[in-house]
């Protein structure tokens, strides 16, 4: 997956390929909320694994864990996940 990496402090503006990956991982409550009334003791999200693949010489590549509740079934699914994220704020 291509996607445009924008200029920061310190970095200049690229286009990154991104490897993808995706899976389902479950997430305990803390132990300090163990008497916290009729709240789960764990949720299953999806955590979907952006990371660059080769970045430019002397760039830090890419690496971006993104976790949510979306259905994500498939490659596609984990893609429109990265692309949520690389949405302006003002959407």
């Amino acid at each position: 997956m291509a996607v445009d990496i924008p200029a920061a402090p310190g970095r200049k503006a690229r286009q990154a390929e991104l490897s993808v990956r995706f899976g389902k991982v479950e997430i305990l409550r803390p132990k300090s909320r163990q008497v916290s009334g009729d709240l789960p003791q764990s949720i299953t999200v999806t955590l979907v694994i952006g990371r660059e693949i080769n970045p430019a010489k002397g760039e830090a590549p890419a690496l971006w864990f993104l976790i949510t509740t979306h259905q994500v079934n498939d490659i596609a699914d984990a893609r429109r996940i990265i692309g949520f994220y690389r949405l302006p704020l003002d959407h």
